[in-house]
């Protein structure tokens, strides 16, 4: 995690703060559209955990009920498929605005409702410990807490963002043909900036985040504020092959 240090890291924080996605002044501006919902919001980030950003394409593929309920979200929200300024609002962009709305996805649907791009049978293959599927997107960071608490340790919290990085190091070579060439510790690190602009961003405050913990909203991984050992285990075999 040398590279969180560097000064080149903190002049890309800088560079985002700047230039791009303010996931705050976005989710502000959302919800002050007139109708606003927060089952709106866990719409879109079921579109977007099911079916990712592209509009043309997801419209396409849905039945007309669904459809016209995309198509309401589009209107309502100005929605678009591509980031062209700061404030565009993508489904992605959503999600990571309402980071809550895809923790609770994630926990209601089962794979074959909610497919995610890199299934739990992939890590499989590298451990006999089946991947959370609560830890399969990187706007899951926000809702990490930034410090210890209570029995919660500082390694711990390592552990646990370190396999929000894993998954998207991985999930980044089923989306970007780009990535597929590059090496696991470069996929791992360009992953690691992005999970740490969300880890570190102040969508959730640090309460809101160990209260999340606290009342079992991460079962599985954290139970009681202790971390599951099955974890533990997790990320040590995947750690040690993505870095190798």
């Amino acid at each position: 995690m040398e590279y969180m240090k560097s000064p080149e890291f903190k002049e890309f924080m800088e560079s985002v703060k700047f230039v791009g996605f303010d996931p705050v002044k976005v989710k502000d501006s959302l919800m002050a559209i007139p109708g606003f919902t927060y089952e709106d919001m866990c719409a879109c980030s079921y579109f977007f955990l099911s079916k990712g950003t592209n509009l043309t394409r997801i419209l396409q593929k849905l039945n007309p009920s669904r459809k016209r309920e995309l198509q309401g979200l589009i209107s309502k929200y100005n929605l678009v498929s591509k980031i062209n300024s700061p404030a565009a609002v993508t489904l992605a962009r959503v999600a990571g605005c309402f980071p809550l709305a895809v923790l609770e996805n994630l926990k209601k649907y089962r794979e074959d409702r909610m497919p995610r791009p890199v299934t739990q049978d992939y890590f499989l293959s590298f451990s006999r410990v089946r991947f959370p599927r609560i830890l399969m997107c990187n706007a899951i960071a926000s809702l990490i807490p930034n410090e210890p608490f209570s029995t919660v340790t500082q390694s711990d919290l390592d552990k646990i963002i370190a396999l929000i990085t894993i998954y998207s190091a991985v999930e980044s070579t089923f989306l970007n043909r780009e990535h597929r060439d590059k090496s696991k510790p470069e996929l791992y690190c360009i992953a690691d900036t992005y999970v740490q602009l969300a880890y570190k961003s102040s969508i959730k405050s640090e309460e809101e985040r160990q209260a999340l913990v606290i009342y079992g909203q991460f079962a599985g991984v954290i139970d009681n504020c202790v971390l599951n050992p099955e974890i533990s285990r997790l990320h040590d075999d995947l750690i040690t092959h993505f870095k190798d």
